[in-house]
């Protein structure tokens, strides 16, 4: 009877099984693994392929004919769903301080009398351009306009200057006399300039800025160094609040003088428009009530003429007229009016809203 016993497999074979083993189990953990290839059989001068495929230089061994094992596809190259990232040093953490920006910009330099000194005619536009688009009232200057004891700058809310070497730049003794007459002040300029005003920080409400500068941080620091500033624009803080009425009627303007009196605000009468405008110009009130319809120039011209000139520019101003149609209270704020008051009114509240125009604007 014939053997059936399987033929021992030989050690090549063997070895190949082993690999096709590993592929396999290499291919379920999902790990990647290059398939070995099987060596190229070769065949005998009979033109069986039972020969296997010698290494060089060494005689192919015949062996006895074997049944080829049953040998799946070929695996493609599998590669791994994800690398393992080798561990990171621990690496310092830079811990950079916030600067505390100021509540609300518009609140800080809307309105507001700025006046840049000293710097050159595309500097000066760069500061005009970012502080006009926060509704700020700029005007750019060359130092020789600018009085030495900064007399012709009292309107102004803040001052920015240029501070160097050369002669059109600011020089310390012309910065640290608007710092003690309690003007805001922000100085550009090159770092060993700014070292040696560093000390006026003691002494009043002034800030510093680096050359070169960008527009934002102009933004920034103006808006900032308006917040700190305990002092008021060229006021003490005692000081009584005085309000413009102008009204052709004497009935209108008595009873509103008593009443801002009981208030404790200091009342000023005109009559007619030319009147008030002198007024404004010689008493720069903090506030000015105008009525509409009056002789010669009327409120709306008032009060354009009072945004066309730089020094009442930035004063608050309510019309107070019979007329309530929607054109004229329209035309009242187009013209720049901060509050719209119609006839008749109570006393006491045009003085509340007069107030509360004031504090807004300081």
């Amino acid at each position: 009877m014939e053997s059936l016993a399987t033929p021992a497999k030989t050690q090549t074979e063997q070895a190949h099984d082993g690999l096709v083993d590993l592929v396999r189990l290499c291919s379920r953990l999902g790990f990647g693994a290059v398939r070995p290839q099987r060596r190229t059989a070769s065949q005998d001068p009979q033109g069986n392929k039972d020969v296997e495929a010698a290494p060089e230089n060494e005689p192919a061994v015949p062996h006895a004919a074997a049944p080829e094992p049953a040998v799946e596809p070929e695996t493609p190259r599998l590669h791994l769903a994800y690398r393992a990232a080798a561990p990171r040093a621990a690496e310092p953490r830079v811990l950079v301080q916030p600067v505390e920006p100021p509540g609300n910009l518009y609140a800080s330099l809307a309105r507001k009398r700025i006046s840049a000194i000293g710097f050159a005619p595309q500097e000066a536009v760069a500061i005009e351009r970012c502080l006009t688009a926060q509704f700020s009232i700029v005007d750019a200057i060359g130092l020789a306009h600018a009085a030495a004891d900064g007399s012709n700058l009292g309107h102004m809310d803040l001052l920015i200057l240029r501070s160097g070497d050369d002669a059109a730049a600011s020089d310390a003794a012309f910065i640290k006399t608007l710092v003690h007459q309690g003007f805001p002040v922000l100085v550009t300029g090159p770092r060993r300039v700014l070292s040696r005003l560093v000390s006026l920080h003691k002494e009043g409400a002034i800030d510093f800025l680096n050359e070169p500068w960008d527009t934002e941080e102009v933004v920034w620091r103006s808006a900032g160094l308006m917040e700190r500033s305990s002092l008021r624009r060229r006021r003490g803080a005692a000081e009584k609040m005085r309000i413009l009425v102008a009204d052709d009627d004497a009935a209108s303007r008595t009873l509103l003088s008593a009443t801002l009196d009981r208030c404790g605000m200091e009342c000023l009468e005109a009559d007619h428009g030319g009147a008030a405008i002198d007024t404004l110009r010689r008493e720069r009130p903090h506030a000015a009530i105008l009525e509409v319809v009056m002789p010669g120039l009327d409120g709306f011209q008032v009060l354009a003429e009072v945004r066309r000139t730089p020094e009442l520019a930035a004063m608050p101003v309510a019309m107070l007229s019979l007329r309530q149609s929607e054109p004229d209270v329209l035309r009242g704020f187009g013209l720049g009016a901060d509050d719209y008051i119609t006839k008749p009114f109570s006393p006491m509240e045009v003085a509340a809203r007069v107030k509360r125009l004031v504090a807004r604007a300081s």
